[in-house]
């Protein structure tokens, strides 16, 4: 650390060798101009699954206007959830694109996660990762891939395509 700069903890981590990610996204946070301030204090990524946009969606009037205009063009459930999550996702990618800039791709992403549903077919996890990461359009994203034995055939799938994949709900017998 240079002599004279004090850093927030996030910073220091990140001097320590580890990038600290944010387990939460909200439209409110990226309008608001706090997932900006979260990241300029030194958050390195950001996360999201289908809880966490749940309990965005009914915390807030946020999302109303959108969810309701979707609804009224014949959009189904899984259609809206898509559109809401993909446009929060996209905006933060963007505020985190500083960050994957600055270093070289190596931090500054976004996780998205594909359906539960999807977690042991691995042909609708690659398709519907594909679609995701292609409607999103941003390089800086990764998509969300649970650690099942199907799963693993969809992540070897992903990246020899060039898409990033964040594995998860990896556990063992042993751990346990």
């Amino acid at each position: 650390m240079k002599a004279g700069v004090k850093l927030n903890a996030f910073k220091r981590l990140y001097e320590l060798g580890q990038s600290p990610w944010y387990d939460n996204i909200d439209r409110r946070l990226i309008k608001s101009g706090k997932l900006k301030a979260i990241i300029d204090n030194g958050i390195m990524g950001l996360t999201s699954n289908p809880t966490i946009f749940q309990e965005a969606v009914a915390a807030s009037d946020i999302y109303k206007e959108q969810i309701g205009s979707l609804a009224r063009a014949g959009k189904c459930a899984k259609e809206i959830y898509d559109e809401v999550t993909i446009s929060d996702v996209r905006e933060a990618a963007d505020l985190l694109k500083k960050v994957y800039s600055a270093t070289s791709g190596i931090d500054g992403y976004v996780s998205i996660e594909v359906y539960p549903e999807y977690a042991h077919d691995p042909a609708k996890t690659i398709e519907y990762a594909r679609n995701v990461y292609k409607r999103i359009d941003r390089k800086n994203i990764m998509i969300k891939v649970p650690g099942t034995r199907e799963g693993y055939e969809a992540v070897k799938a992903l990246i020899k395509e060039g898409i990033s994949v964040n594995v998860t709900l990896l556990f063992s017998v042993e751990h346990y």
